[in-house]
């Protein structure tokens, strides 16, 4: 009886973890995806350039990429519940002073770098907390649940955002997001503190070293013989297309339609959810159709979005429901192949040893994509128009295909372990 008492005792603080865990990630999401959704606004109002202010975000980018190497070797030492407080905290200081800092990209740029790397310190630690603090029997289903903070979180940032240009300014894009995270970590901390007690603070002690037992072959080999140097080409692409299509989407809107910056941001804003279908379509593909070969799935979906992507480019021509419909068929597809490439094709490195290290080789293409493209692409548009800049989503995408569809053989044969190192 006292057992079964201790164990609803356990499954009870675990359920409160994971929701103070989704409720943090989540937010996060309004402390990072509203200056997205603030550009549109920033760029009308004529406080930057659109080059300036996409600067901005490839700083934030930059910054996140980096951050997570930081946060990793951070995580080993310190207790996930402090690296989310401090994340939390560090993200409503960056928010509430942005607004201030409108004088000058080059602060607002520092701001916005210092606020990817305090975001960086979010995703690992809840990680952690999933797989080691909560008990076994939740672990599976928190894994497939958390995933909803993504894409909930984005929409979130959208709509406030919207709301916030609508009926004040683009000031309190930052001000809102900076109050609401402010009380979800006061939640944080009064959960952290109650669960923490009965699962465990989250320390994180020297682990004992053991050897690698699997095959021992140089990274640079690795990646010849599976294709993956090649592959990352196509990673850099899904990057490119991932984020800078998304950062730069609501100012195409309003430009080409004539709309209010938070009509078009409320537009945008539908995506994230419709994105939610994407991982489980890519994962249907790479199951039933292309025989588990992620390569050959990736080359599929970046030539399917070459057909979104045409259409794109008569934008302005025809309804804006129909700019949205292509809008959201193009980010799905991409949402399917992020899943693909930055998941489950470096799980085959694991019976090397290896698996960790090329997911953090190909989030840092990620990345790097992510932060030439937010630039890029405003500085595209503002030299040869959005015609020329779709036009050249295009010719990525290509790329995308040949980077993906070329090694997909050699990859096959390294999956399914006929290729020897």
């Amino acid at each position: 009886m006292e057992q079964r008492v201790e164990n609803k005792k356990t499954l009870s603080a675990g359920v409160l973890l994971f929701v103070a865990c989704w409720t943090a990630y989540c937010a996060s999401y309004l402390g990072r995806i509203n200056y997205t959704a603030a550009l549109t606004a920033i760029v009308a109002d004529g406080v930057f350039s659109k080059p300036h202010a996409g600067f901005i975000g490839t700083v934030y980018f930059f910054c996140y990429g980096a951050g997570q190497i930081f946060s990793g070797i951070l995580g080993d030492r310190v207790s996930p519940y402090k690296m989310i407080g401090a994340g939390l905290a560090g993200t409503v200081c960056a928010n509430i002073i942005m607004p201030l800092c409108s004088s000058s990209y080059i602060t607002m740029s520092i701001i916005w770098g210092l606020n990817g790397i305090v975001q960086s310190m979010l995703w690992t630690p809840v990680l952690y907390i999933i797989a080691t603090v909560l008990p076994e029997e939740q672990r599976s289903r928190a894994c497939l649940h958390i995933a909803s903070s993504f894409p909930i979180g984005s929409l979130l940032s959208y709509v406030i955002s919207a709301a916030a240009i609508k009926f004040a300014s683009w000031h309190f894009a930052f001000y809102i997001p900076a109050g609401i995270i402010t009380c979800v970590l006061v939640f944080w901390c009064i959960c952290a503190k109650k669960t923490s007690k009965i699962l465990g603070k989250g320390e994180k002690p020297s682990l004992p070293v053991h050897e690698n037992t699997g095959e021992k072959i140089s990274l640079g080999k690795l990646f010849m013989i599976s294709g993956a140097s090649v592959i990352c080409v196509g990673v850099l692409v899904q990057g490119m297309l991932k984020d800078g299509v998304s950062s730069w989407v609501p100012t195409l809107i309003t430009e080409k339609y004539d709309v209010s910056a938070s009509f078009s941001l409320l537009l945008s804003a539908i995506m994230p959810i419709i994105n939610l279908s994407g991982a489980w379509i890519g994962t249907k593909l790479y199951e039933k159709v292309f025989r588990h070969n992620e390569a050959a799935t990736s080359a599929f979906g970046f030539a399917m979005t070459l057909i979104p992507l045409a259409g794109i480019v008569f934008v302005g021509k025809y309804p804006i429901a129909i700019c949205v419909i292509l809008l959201a068929l193009f980010t799905t597809i991409i949402a399917a192949m992020n899943h693909l490439l930055m998941t489950l094709i470096p799980v085959h490195f694991a019976k090397f040893g290896r698996a960790s290290t090329v997911g953090g080789i190909f989030n840092c293409c990620t990345y790097i994509g992510s932060a030439i493209s937010t630039y890029g692409f405003g500085a595209v548009s503002e030299k040869f128009g959005w015609t020329a800049t779709v036009v050249f989503w295009i010719i990525l995408g290509v790329i995308g295909v040949a980077a993906c569809a070329l090694p997909m053989r050699r990859y096959a044969r390294f999956a399914n372990g006929s290729d020897k190192a």
